[in-house]
């Protein structure tokens, strides 16, 4: 009996998509790495999270009839992925604490980090979530269960 060629990804599906968390860590995770990279070789300093809306449109779409809502979804392949912003924060970090200042305006650049962790995967959240409801409406359009529209 010949081995149908669709099986494997069928079962990496099946896989990937057993709970929200799983497919969070994984594809928030593989996001992370190259987003990580590609931060560590550029000098600009900058973060690209575009990957994570992708990853998020993906989830979307696979997790769509399903329990989980895709803002679920979305939001912790965000979160996971968001794991970046942490070495953009290290310099910064261990320069204010060489710092030789008070230790209260020590305390407070730390606390403004924090809220820029926070800040920042917050919105890489969020832009998890915006590819998870295109994803789902995607998959909602295109799954063949659409309803006709009322009176016609």
């Amino acid at each position: 009996m010949a081995l149908h060629p669709l099986r494997p990804l069928r079962a990496l599906r099946d896989f990937l998509t057993a709970t929200y968390w799983r497919f969070a860590v994984v594809a928030g995770g593989l996001t992370a790495i190259v987003v990580g990279l590609d931060y560590w070789q550029m000098a600009s300093g900058n973060l690209d999270f575009t990957l994570v809306v992708l990853a998020g449109f993906v989830g979307g779409y696979l997790f769509h009839g399903r329990p989980e809502t895709p803002t679920q979804v979305g939001f912790r392949v965000g979160l996971v992925g968001s794991l970046p912003v942490l070495l953009q924060v290290a310099e910064p970090l261990g320069y204010i604490v060489g710092l030789n200042q008070p230790a209260w305006f020590t305390v407070l650049q730390g606390l403004m980090l924090l809220g820029y962790v926070l800040l920042a995967t917050t919105l890489v959240g969020l832009s998890g979530i915006v590819g998870a409801l295109v994803g789902n409406w995607l998959a909602g359009k295109t799954s063949g269960h659409q309803e006709s529209a009322a009176g016609n």
